[in-house]
């Protein structure tokens, strides 16, 4: 059984990393301006990064998604300033 959620919790968050980056790509060509290719570009630079991090929770390589994701953040970028914000 533990096994079976382990396959479902991958599986869900391919879906949903996947599903984000198929939304953000007209977002990224209609509203933030980006041409066409700047958004092909983000969309693989972003899923191989979900793929890496899927990869790094597999191996427990970290403690956190926030550790695991440390190295992909822009300098002074602090997520949970960011999660603080939309909890007000």
């Amino acid at each position: 059984m533990q096994q079976n959620k382990v396959i479902g919790g991958a599986l869900a968050a391919q879906i949903i990393g996947l599903g984000r980056e198929i939304l953000d790509y007209p977002i990224n060509i209609f509203v933030k301006n980006r041409s066409i290719q700047e958004a092909n570009n983000d969309f693989l630079n972003d899923m191989k990064i979900n793929y890496s991090g899927q990869n790094m929770a597999r191996e427990n390589k970290y403690n956190s998604v926030f550790d695991a994701c440390d190295k992909y953040r822009p300098n002074g970028y602090n997520p949970l300033e960011r999660l603080q914000y939309y909890r007000k």
